[in-house]
């Protein structure tokens, strides 16, 4: 059971639908957090304009995901952390160790 209802794609508005299928059609990623954003589509729209552009900066696919590993581990952020745990490893990184970055206090 999911914390919030999902919006299916047929119950969106206009400008839902919009952000919605542009992210589908660029990343195909529209899962997760965006679920919560795709209920304000600025939002969601500008967490997909800033992925856009954190990944197309200087730093490879693998620093990418050191970064996101490091700062989900530093603020404690679970969902976040395993997502990008299972993301390293479909990219070749090996699995962290358990407690790689002291938590936030």
């Amino acid at each position: 059971m999911t914390r919030i209802a999902i919006v299916e794609r047929t119950d969106m508005n206009a400008e839902q639908a919009r952000v919605y299928d542009a992210a589908k059609q660029s990343t195909g990623i529209v899962g997760g957090p965006y679920q919560a954003y795709i209920r304000l589509p600025k939002v969601f729209e500008a967490c997909q304009n800033l992925r856009a552009s954190l990944a197309s900066g200087p730093l490879s696919r693998r620093e990418q995901q050191i970064v996101n590993l490091i700062v989900a581990r530093y603020w404690n952020a679970r969902y976040p952390w395993f997502a990008q745990v299972r993301n390293s490893l479909a990219i070749g990184i090996d699995p962290p160790p358990a407690n790689p970055v002291p938590l936030a206090e």
